[in-house]
């Protein structure tokens, strides 16, 4: 019973890593490498976006 337990719960893990490196090497196939690394670039300066604005609300006073 661990062992099936153990297999399912590889599967559920390594699985999804495995499809977003097929798709990565797909992209990378299909898009030029620059356009990639400016478009990972724009993702993860709009992220931080929310991140600044939720530390300035946390850090205004209290009236």
């Amino acid at each position: 019973m661990q062992g099936r337990t153990s297999a399912a719960t590889n599967m559920m893990i390594n699985l999804p890593q495995v499809g977003a490196s097929m798709l990565a090497a797909a992209l990378l196939g299909l898009v030029d490498y620059r356009v990639l690394i400016s478009a990972m670039t724009a993702l993860c300066l709009v992220s931080v976006v929310p991140l600044v604005l939720r530390s300035r609300v946390a850090e205004a006073p209290v009236a």
